[in-house]
C-alpha cells in the first residue's frame, strides 16, 4: 500500500477517533509510522494536519483540504490503472477484495481456490473490511469487489445473494442469561435495558442498524466497549464483558461450545441483506469476476454465515 492511501486512511479515520493510538489499532499499523508520515507531510506543506493537542483529536482545516485533495490524487491514479487495463495483457494483474467480518475468516476456505482456479493469471488479494470502509475503498478504487452488506450507492452495483438472520449473544454473568425466551419481542427487549453492551464503532453501518432498532423500541444501548472488528465483539461477550449482536448462525456455534445464551432476532425486527459490490464504472473483468463470486456463493451459501 502506497504512503499516500496509508495517509489518507490515516486523516479519514481521525475523524472518528479520540487519539492517535486509536488509529493505529483500527488501521493495524504502528503509531511511529503514523507520527512519522504526518510529520514528513505537515513538514513538506508547512501545515499542521491533525491537533493532537485536543482529546478527541480533530482534522485542522489544512487537514480537511489534504484529505479532500488527497482523495481526488488517490482517485485518479486508481484510474488510471483501469484505463489502460484494456491494453495490457494481464500479467500480475491484481484484484483487490474485501470481506465483512468475519466471512474472510468463515468463506476463505472456498472463495480462494474457486477463484484462483477460474482466473489462474490473476493475483487475488482478500481484506477484513467495515461495510463503511470498503465502500469508501470501492469509490476511491482501493478495492475491487465487496462482499458483505447489500450498498445502496448510486455509483455501486450491489447484487444481492442472502439474507442473514441475526441473534443476541448473552454471557452467562448477565442476568439476562436466565431468560427462557429463545426469540426476542417487544416486551422482552424491554428488559435489555441499559445492559451491557459490546458496540461496534460509531461509523460502522451495522452498528448504526442496531442502534436504529433500539431506538426504535425505546431501549437504551449502554456501550461499555466500543471495537471495530466483529470478531472482537464476539470475543469480549465469551469473556463476559457483555451481550451482542452478530449473525444467528454464528451465535449458535459459539453456543456449542461456551456457556452462552442465543437469543434470536425476528426477520421483521431486524436482518441482515447481502450483496456482491462492485463500481459501476468498474472494468469487464473486474464485473466478470464479481459475477462470478456471486454465483459461486448462491450456490455456496452454507459459507456465508
Amino acid at each position: 500500500m502506497s504512503k499516500e492511501k496509508n495517509l489518507y486512511d490515516i486523516l479519514k479515520t481521525a475523524s472518528s477517533v479520540n487519539t492517535i493510538s486509536e488509529i493505529a489499532r483500527r488501521l493495524f499499523i504502528s503509531e511511529p509510522y503514523i507520527s512519522k508520515l504526518l510529520r514528513q507531510a505537515e513538514n513538506k506543506y508547512g501545515v499542521i494536519l491533525i491537533d493532537r493537542n485536543q482529546k478527541p483529536i480533530k482534522l485542522t482545516k489544512a487537514g480537511e483540504v489534504f484529505l479532500k485533495d488527497l482523495q481526488t490524487i488517490l482517485e485518479s491514479q486508481n484510474e488510471l490503472t483501469y484505463d489502460l487495463e484494456p491494453f495490457s495483457k494481464f500479467k500480475n494483474y491484481e484484484i483487490k477484495i474485501a470481506f465483512n467480518q468475519p466471512w474472510l475468516e468463515t468463506s476463505a476456505q472456498g472463495v480462494i481456490p474457486f477463484l484462483v482456479h477460474e482466473y489462474p493469471a490473476f493475483t487475488f488479494s482478500f481484506y477484513d473490511q467495515t461495510t463503511n470502509l470498503a465502500q469508501e475503498n470501492l469509490l476511491n478504487r482501493s478495492i475491487d469487489l465487496f462482499v458483505g452488506k447489500l450498498l445502496v450507492n448510486k455509483n455501486i452495483t450491489s447484487i444481492h445473494f442472502t439474507d442473514s438472520s441475526l441473534a443476541l449473544l448473552i454471557p452467562s454473568n448477565c442476568s439476562l442469561f436466565k431468560l427462557k425466551e429463545t426469540e426476542l419481542t417487544p416486551n422482552i427487549f424491554k428488559k435489555f435495558n441499559n445492559q451491557k453492551y459490546i458496540s461496534l464503532t460509531d461509523d460502522s453501518f451495522f452498528q448504526a442498524m442496531i442502534d436504529h432498532l433500539f431506538q426504535e423500541n425505546e431501549v437504551t444501548l449502554n456501550k461499555v466497549v466500543k471495537v471495530s472488528n466483529s470478531l472482537i465483539t464476539r470475543e469480549l461477550a465469551i469473556q463476559g464483558m457483555g451481550y451482542t449482536i452478530i449473525t444467528q448462525q454464528s451465535a449458535q456455534d459459539i453456543e456449542k461450545e461456551n456457556e452462552v445464551k442465543v437469543i434470536t432476532i425476528p426477520k421483521n425486527m431486524l436482518e441482515l441483506s447481502n450483496g456482491v459490490s462492485y463500481l459501476n464504472s468498474s472494468s469487464k473483468i473486474i464485473k466478470e469476476v464479481g459475477n462470478k463470486l456471486y454465483e459461486f456463493l448462491i450456490s455456496n451459501k452454507n459459507l456465508i454465515n
